[in-house]
């Protein structure tokens, strides 16, 4: 992906999250373990390049959409935003972090590409009407932590593209966000670790 659309794509990706507020907290992960990040350069701080494999998730439970970047912000409306007050009107315990999953996004503004977005849950909960409960596969992933508020996520894949290039990996067409530590859009303490597939 050219750095223009990188750039672009966080611009809009910021955008969709302005509205999320607290949506995504979860249970979050302990600070002691939260990983050590780089110096910062410019929004926020990446971690080096962790190769990795992903463990299964059993239970996913998420919205799912045909989307571009450009409308992301209403698919996460419609999709995502609901999710935490429809989890306690069926008192539906949330009981891991907000995981994003992108399928064959290339960071054009306008391409289409399918798009997962919810919380991981116990493996026997049940469907949410139009909120399905999914089984996430094991995948090997080229992995980096990221640490800022959402507008320097592009310019994180984009550092984390350059060096799975550069170690000679493959990026397959998906792509993960788990959302470690959330403390709003803006926040420079957010954590996310971003996972991108790659080929053996």
């Amino acid at each position: 992906m050219s750095r223009f659309i990188l750039v672009l794509a966080a611009s809009l990706l910021g955008a969709a999250w302005l509205g999320a507020g607290d949506a995504l907290a979860a249970p979050p992960m302990p600070p002691a373990t939260q990983p050590q990040a780089r110096a910062p350069a410019g929004h926020g701080r990446v971690s080096d390049l962790i190769v990795k494999d992903v463990k299964e998730v059993p239970g996913y439970l998420c919205g799912s959409a045909r989307t571009t970047l450009t409308t992301m912000p209403q698919v996460l409306e419609r999709n995502f935003l609901p999710i935490p007050a429809k989890a306690r009107e069926n008192h539906l315990a949330l009981s891991g972090p907000a995981l994003f999953v992108y399928h064959g996004c290339t960071g054009d503004p306008d391409q289409p590409f399918a798009l997962d977005t919810g919380f991981i849950v116990e493996p026997d909960t049940k469907d949410l009407g139009d909120l399905k409960v999914k089984k996430l596969p094991a995948f090997r992933a080229a992995t980096a932590y990221y640490t800022g508020p959402v507008t320097g996520l592009g310019e994180a894949f984009g550092k984390l593209f350059a060096q799975l290039g550069a170690a000679g990996y493959t990026p397959t067409d998906e792509t993960r966000e788990v959302y470690l530590w959330w403390e709003g859009p803006e926040s420079p303490n957010n954590v996310v670790e971003l996972q991108v597939g790659i080929g053996p």
